[in-house]
């Protein structure tokens, strides 16, 4: 059985933009249950999306996600699938931090706390980390550059160099 499987839900604070990049990438989209809530109300669109146990998430503007990092991350929920009541969620570490968006979440828990957390007011990633009741961690690829992302017009221009080196591409 592969762990992973090719669907792709793209969650964004509206209908249009979640609609526009789903066509693109033939994906299906979800729209933030609160609008403009951050990070938090996009994994909470997704996981109301999903009808998995698990999800796993990444972040928009990471290029260069690595497919074999995000098939550790489920092959180590799946092995933890016996260690309590609630499954656990598993992020990647970075610098010895949890990455939020390198992660395999619990889809009921990431459903349950994170509607509580916006109801609260919280839009962060790592509120929903400390809210869960099991986090486990592994340390991301040697390879950094998953981890890279694309926040400024000069961190584009270096994705884009860095993925013609590669012979890869980033869209403009």
């Amino acid at each position: 059985m592969s762990l992973l499987r090719r669907d792709f839900i793209v969650a964004a604070g509206s209908g249009a933009v979640a609609g526009f990049v789903g066509d693109a990438w033939g994906a299906s989209d979800a729209v933030d249950p609160i609008a403009d809530r951050g990070p938090l109300a996009g994994l909470v669109a997704g996981a109301a999306a999903v009808e998995a146990p698990r999800l796993a998430v990444v972040a928009g503007d990471q290029p260069f996600v690595a497919p074999a990092l995000v098939t550790r991350l489920f092959e180590r929920a799946e092995r933890d699938d016996a260690g309590g009541d609630e499954p656990a969620a598993v992020l990647a570490t970075v610098d010895g931090e949890p990455d939020p968006t390198h992660a395999v979440y619990p889809t009921a828990a990431v459903e349950r706390a994170g509607r509580r957390l916006l109801a609260e007011g919280t839009r962060r990633l790592r509120a929903l980390v400390a809210a869960l009741e099991r986090v486990e961690t592994r340390p991301a690829d040697a390879d950094r550059r998953c981890l890279f992302d694309v926040d400024t017009p000069a961190d584009h221009r270096r994705a884009r160099a860095a993925a013609a080196e590669t012979g890869g591409e980033v869209e403009p």
